[in-house]
């Protein structure tokens, strides 16, 4: 019983369905290639199925919303006066991933990559949300969305849909105005934020909280540009953790704080325009071949989503979710059974699933001598 309920509560928040409770009763669940069809059904029928229906996609969708935290949208104020016509309405930002991310697991093929590279981003609305404002230098018009094709319309029942094509300008998850909002102050970019988020949950790393005795805030000059006032990071002591970051970060310098490209950054005086530096570059990964600089955040995403060291951290993040704990040695055959499935099925969410959700780890549970631990 425990297994059908672990089963039908990891993918969706729909509990078990009767065919699960079906091969409860018959006594087939201790089969993995059983389990195996229950979550490639399951995974199916929530993926593809109808969104608004209970317990359709939550579990699946809830994982990328959590691992990328682009739900932080909504706690970071944005002063619609600092940009003119500006009206930040960053849940609808957010509700615009989600479709990014459903239409790639539903493709199923190459999800990180896709999830790290795709040029494409949902719209609900035209005219469009903050942080699409801009293609380039212009201002997207229904006009434009008709003559230059620049957005394809999509129907659904409950809004007009837009996909946006942004070679480019666009590049996966963390170019997206939501992602950007969330890992950004209330004023300006947030580089730290941005590089702490890459450097640990796509490169595997770690980087310490701010140590007490330190002044982290950046000084305000409105003459100079957020790079700029960064300097006082390049101090010794700052740099052994920083070094880390902020190259990963100031790639993204190429989009303001509310998420729109940009090839040029008005100083605070609101006097001088200036060209935007995106260049960073990755430090102290660890990882053969992977360290280097980059022009911008494109070429780092490309970089990133190229490496196996980066899947393989993939797969552990997805590990730690549906078996709600960390992993330990003793999971290594899990991890790589699960990497394994994602390689050889072109990169497929279901396959890594079907693999996870079938394996030992998730299917059984060490016994503890409670005897021992209470006397300890």
């Amino acid at each position: 019983a425990e297994i059908a309920y672990a089963l039908g509560y990891a993918l969706t928040d729909g509990g078990p369905d009767k065919e699960i409770f079906s091969d409860l009763s018959a006594r087939k669940l201790g089969s993995p290639e059983v389990i195996k069809d229950h979550v490639a059904r399951i995974y199916e029928s929530a993926i593809t199925g109808n969104q608004k229906r209970k317990g359709k996609a939550e579990r699946v969708l809830r994982f990328f919303q959590e691992y990328f935290g682009y739900q932080g949208a909504t706690d970071i104020f944005k002063d619609g006066t600092r940009h003119p016509g500006h009206n930040p309405r960053p849940s609808d930002l957010i509700k615009d991933t989600d479709l990014l991310i459903l239409h790639i697991l539903k493709e199923d093929k190459q999800v990180l990559k896709e999830l790290l590279t795709t040029e494409i981003a949902f719209m609900r609305h035209v005219p469009t949300r903050p942080g699409w404002e801009t293609i380039g230098s212009y201002n997207i018009s229904k006009k434009q969305v008709r003559e230059e094709n620049l957005i394809s319309g999509e129907k659904n029942r409950n809004n007009q849909r837009y996909v946006m094509r942004l070679s480019g300008q666009r590049a996966g998850i963390l170019s997206q105005p939501s992602w950007l909002t969330a890992h950004s102050t209330n004023f300006d970019n947030d580089p730290v934020k941005r590089g702490k988020w890459i450097y640990e949950h796509l490169l595997g790393g770690v980087i310490p909280d701010v140590p007490i005795t330190v002044d982290a805030t950046v000084p305000e000059d409105p003459d100079k540009t957020l790079r700029e006032r960064f300097h006082k990071t390049n101090d010794s002591y700052c740099m052994k953790c920083h070094q880390k970051m902020n190259p990963l970060g100031m790639a993204f310098e190429m989009y303001d704080d509310v998420g729109r490209f940009r090839e040029k950054e008005l100083l605070r005086d609101n006097k001088t325009w200036v060209g935007v530096d995106s260049s960073g570059g990755i430090v102290e990964s660890h990882v053969s071949g992977l360290d280097g600089p980059v022009d911008n955040a494109l070429e780092l995403m490309d970089k990133l989503a190229n490496s196996s060291h980066v899947r393989q951290v993939f797969v552990r993040h997805a590990f730690r979710y549906w078996m709600g704990r960390n992993e330990t040695l003793s999971d290594s055959p899990t991890l790589i059974a699960a990497d394994k499935a994602y390689v050889e099925n072109g990169g497929s969410m279901k396959a890594l699933l079907v693999s996870l959700l079938s394996s030992d780890s998730f299917l059984y549970r060490k016994d503890h001598d409670f005897r021992q631990l209470t006397k300890d």
